[in-house]
């Protein structure tokens, strides 16, 4: 069974798709790697905020991420 890819325009085993809820056919629109690419290239362009991000979370969570990586 196959499915069109909007970003590539080609035509991909449903395999190639993650899955997602809110679709009819609970496939995501774009195949696997046009969505890491879309994904990488985001991560790449808000670098600085990613960071910021991550040093937020992790100065507000330490003392739960200790206890979750076992480092009581």
């Amino acid at each position: 069974m196959n499915k069109f890819c909007i970003k590539c325009k080609l035509d991909k085993n449903v395999s190639e798709f993650t899955k997602v809820s809110r679709n009819i056919d609970r496939l995501h629109n774009m195949c696997r790697l046009c969505t890491r690419l879309i994904v990488k290239k985001s991560n790449f362009k808000h670098k600085e905020k990613r960071r910021k991000q991550k040093l937020f979370y992790y100065q507000n969570n330490a003392e739960e991420n200790l206890i979750k990586g076992g480092r009581e």
